[in-house]
């Protein structure tokens, strides 16, 4: 029996998912195993079962090997049937991922990605099983006004794909087909913008939807209606045919949404498109 970490991790289902997916983890990579993690939704306690994806990230102390891309491609099809929805394990990144980009001579890419990580780690996930991968909090990179405006933009951007204001979908993101579900994830985008911005102006450290709506009530009353909008449709999926006809005009509002926060944050001005004549 491998002992995981599930505290505050209401859900039973996700329970369940996390144990079974740790257990796996730990009987292939053994010792060379040093720490899992989950972060998104599930952490946040804004999941929904058969809805939200579990976003388990693994630590190895070596690197990947053939042996274990095997491995991967055999198991994470049979976790992924007994948890639908979950997609499955996903692969460990390798320790020296996070290390590398603390150190002085670290390049600019790599302080970006250890920085990434360091932020889900410590302010958006939780340590499930093993070490404890963070320094002390003074030795970690700053969360500043650059590194909250790069978690923002792609945001704003895919908030403007899904408006059809762009041609090309050029994040790492995709959206649902499935209107009910395709909306709850607009919902999401919303907050998790909300949230950049509040990061990238120094004052949150934080995704989660409970922590970042007030904030956003309070700086913008006139956008009160469009944020307890947001804050019911990302907690639960809702029918179809409510979600047929909201989808449209939320998207719309949602990238009016980012627009205006990517404006606060001197990203430029962007505009609208318009129908043609």
């Amino acid at each position: 029996m491998v002992d995981v970490n599930t505290e505050g991790i209401e859900a039973p289902f996700f329970r369940a998912a996390i144990t079974s997916h740790v257990a796996e983890y730990v009987r292939h990579f053994g010792r060379r195993l040093v720490a899992v993690y989950v972060w998104g939704s599930v952490h946040r306690g804004e999941a929904v079962p058969g809805v939200s994806d579990l976003d388990l990230h693994a630590f190895i102390r070596d690197q990947l090997s053939p042996a274990d891309e095997e491995w991967f491609q055999k198991e994470r099809h049979p976790l992924e049937a007994r948890f639908p929805g979950t997609l499955g394990l996903s692969r460990p990144l390798p320790l020296e991922m996070l290390r590398a980009g603390l150190r002085d001579e670290a390049t600019v890419p790599a302080r970006n990605l250890s920085r990434s990580l360091a932020f889900r780690l410590r302010h958006d996930g939780m340590l499930l099983w093993g070490e404890d991968l963070l320094p002390e909090p003074k030795l970690l990179p700053a969360f500043d006004k650059e590194f909250g405006t790069g978690g923002f933009e792609s945001q704003r951007d895919l908030a403007r794909w899904a408006a059809g204001w762009t041609p090309d979908n050029e994040t790492d993101f995709a959206l649902p087909d499935s209107p009910r579900l395709r909306l709850r994830k607009l919902a999401r985008l919303a907050v998790l913008g909300g949230g950049w911005y509040l990061i990238a102006t120094g004052r949150l450290l934080s995704l989660r939807g409970s922590d970042v709506l007030p904030v956003l009530r309070r700086e913008f009353p006139d956008r009160t209606g469009f944020l307890e909008q947001t804050k019911q449709l990302y907690i639960a999926p809702v029918d179809d045919v409510s979600a047929s006809s909201q989808l449209a005009p939320y998207t719309r509002e949602v990238a009016r949404w980012t627009d205006m926060l990517g404006e606060r944050l001197g990203m430029g001005p962007t505009i609208e498109p318009r129908a043609g004549p």
